[in-house]
């Protein structure tokens, strides 16, 4: 093994902090959101801070924002903190951000295949109830893309649709437009702006009550909206707060949508449904971040010339010595940043310095990073036990580690 000289400079690391214009973002989540969100996904452990992460870090708005890297503790207390040189301008949106992130969580609301197959036979049983296999015979069915596509195909299976019944409509035939959700019926609007038809069935498989209410009243042409399940509205405000609220999201988007309100966070194996936030620094809406992580998620799966967050998991630590409780780091290149957000204290660890912090997290045994370090570096032993012990009393006394009792 070659081993490499021993710079002495990498054991004097500068504890000021703000070096570089580096930010340290706290991402704020409380244990019950978290549980929730657990919940929801069928995850539990570390496996719950880490999905939430690979979905954050898999949203569009780090196009946006590049080389930003969200470092995370997976333990049984998860934490999270994005690190990267955020300007002034970007700072308000990702408040937005982290404010919509908690809520979401805790009103996760996700369907695996099997459930939304459930669904899609309650959703059938209600149209032959309500018109009869009659009548959806001689109707034409087509789906809003491209969550709909997946839920009539399921219907088309269990209502026995014939082909011909999936072809282009005339404008004589009923029109039964399916969808997996509706939130404030955009979509819908959209695709009834562009249809002939003179009768329209909406089905779908969630929607509040008051949105199908809405469309029922205000567009002629439908002559019902169906879904299979109501989404839960969230407000928690009072009637004067939530009146605000809509009043301001209206202004902000315009005629389009039917009915807004504060709903599940209602999400599928095939897609999460855009959600928005403002942007108060650019007057303008945004994308929200995704929570579902890929793996679970068809849409969330990035493109490969996508721009993403680099999860980092961290090291929390093994035997006598551990990370503070408001202690992150992050691997940039050729060095590693430690930030204590509780105290501000932060390091810039290059060369030995840094090998000495991962090792220290990574073996816990004082005499296995000393040896480590010695298949590394050209050293005597007496004097890299030395400083050694000087980095870990530094370390602990700017409350970057902690020590077991």
């Amino acid at each position: 093994m070659v081993r490499e000289g021993f710079p002495s400079s990498g054991l004097r690391p500068n504890f000021s902090s703000g070096r570089d214009n580096i930010d340290w973002l706290p991402l704020e989540v409380s244990p019950e959101a978290l549980a929730n969100y657990g919940q929801e996904l069928g995850l539990e452990g570390s496996a719950v801070a880490t999905a939430l992460a690979q979905a954050v870090s898999s949203s569009p708005v780090w196009e946006q924002l590049p080389q930003t890297i969200l470092a995370v503790k997976a333990s049984s207390h998860p934490a999270f903190v994005f690190v990267g040189s955020f300007r002034d301008r970007d700072k308000p949106l990702l408040s937005s951000l982290l404010e919509n992130l908690g809520c979401a969580c805790a009103h996760l609301r996700y369907l695996s295949y099997s459930e939304a197959e459930a669904q899609c036979r309650l959703l059938a049983s209600q149209l032959l109830g309500l018109f009869g296999r009659e009548r959806l015979a001689r109707a034409r069915f087509q789906a809003i893309p491209r969550g709909g596509i997946i839920v009539l195909g399921m219907l088309a299976q269990i209502l026995g649709l014939d082909a011909e019944q999936l072809e282009q409509s005339s404008s004589e035939a009923e029109l039964v437009v399916v969808d997996d959700c509706a939130l404030s019926g955009s979509r819908f609007r959209d695709f009834l702006g562009k249809s002939q038809a003179r009768s329209v069935i909406f089905a779908h498989l969630f929607s509040h009550p008051a949105l199908r209410d809405a469309i029922e009243k205000q567009e002629p042409r439908v002559a019902a909206c169906v879904s299979s399940c109501d989404l839960a509205a969230r407000d928690l405000l009072s009637e004067q707060e939530t009146a605000g609220w809509r009043h301001r999201w209206e202004k902000r988007l315009g005629s389009k949508r039917y009915w807004l309100g504060r709903l599940d966070h209602i999400c599928f194996p095939w897609t999460e449904p855009d959600r928005l936030v403002w942007n108060p620094a650019e007057g303008r809406t945004e994308l929200a971040w995704r929570i579902v992580p890929p793996e679970l998620c068809l849409k969330n799966r990035a493109a490969e010339d996508s721009i993403a967050a680099e999860v980092q998991v961290l090291s929390e630590g093994q035997g006598p010595y551990s990370l503070g409780d408001r202690v992150f780091y992050a691997r940039q290149k050729d060095r590693t940043l430690v930030v204590n957000l509780a105290t501000g204290n932060c390091l810039n660890l290059e060369n030995v310095a840094r090998d000495m912090w991962h090792l220290l997290l990574e073996q816990g045994d004082l005499r296995t990073v000393t040896e480590c370090l010695l298949d590394r570096y050209e050293i005597d032993q007496n004097v890299l036990e030395s400083d050694l012990g000087k980095f870990l009393d530094g370390l602990l006394l700017k409350g970057l580690l902690k020590q077991a009792p």
